[in-house]
């Protein structure tokens, strides 16, 4: 499983990667390991406001390869919090342009507006 990764700036004011705190134990029930495959190269603004476009076009080329990780010909479980699917999208073409043989998505979904 990979989680979708904060910037390294939003990630020493928080302290904590919220994907990982939602979706750690469940994984580790299920016997799924958690690695930090993928990297925010760039800090992004505060996505929840902004329209799917806005968000794909601010998300280009925010993401990357982690130094060291290997996804080639792997099963990747992608974690994040879906609203339009475009942080999703990105960090999927990074890993599918890495090897990963093929990358699915576990979500955690709301329909309050």
């Amino acid at each position: 499983a990979v989680p979708v990764p904060l910037h390294e700036a939003r990630y020493r004011q928080r302290g904590f990667n919220q994907v990982e705190l939602i979706f750690g134990e469940w994984l580790s029930a299920h016997g799924i390991a958690i690695e930090q495959a993928l990297v925010r190269t760039r800090k992004t603004e505060p996505l929840y406001k902004m329209a799917r476009q806005e968000r794909k076009k601010i998300l280009q080329g925010a993401f990357s390869l982690a130094s060291g990780a290997d996804v080639r010909g792997k099963h990747i479980l992608l974690d994040d919090i879906l609203t339009t699917g475009a942080t999703l999208s990105g960090c999927a073409a990074v890993l599918c342009r890495a090897g990963a043989e093929r990358v699915d998505a576990l979500v955690f979904a709301s329909d309050h507006r």
